[in-house]
């Protein structure tokens, strides 16, 4: 089983939320140090259920927020969690981002493969 079939299985099981859970307490020590300013744009790689772009946009006040994930359920969840316009999230790798050079100006990632 590919680690994007694990990830699908987790989100369609609701285990998304349990790894936020999880992951919560070192994430936010993290992102409270990152230097974004409102307006910024951010970008969550690997971003699960979305909890790093959301508390971006929340904490830091980022402009916009995106989160990429390779698994289409962990992405399907991920929007669900949120109705903020300004919160999107992407099916994709790491190696062909949908973005133009110098349009994002601060990324985070915890524990993506």
């Amino acid at each position: 089983m590919s680690v994007r079939e694990e990830f699908d299985r987790w989100a369609s099981e609701g285990r998304d939320r349990g790894m936020e859970e999880r992951h919560w307490h070192t994430a936010k020590h993290v992102l409270e140090r990152m230097p974004v300013e409102a307006g910024d744009t951010v970008l969550d790689l690997g971003c699960g259920s979305g909890y790093a772009a959301r508390a971006l946009r929340e904490i830091k006040g980022a402009g916009r927020a995106y989160g990429v994930d390779a698994s289409p359920e962990m992405v399907r969840n991920a929007r669900s969690y949120t109705d903020d316009r300004a919160v999107g999230f992407l099916q994709g790798d790491f190696e062909r981002l949908p973005f133009e050079t110098d349009s994002v100006d601060h990324a985070f990632s915890m524990k993506a493969a």
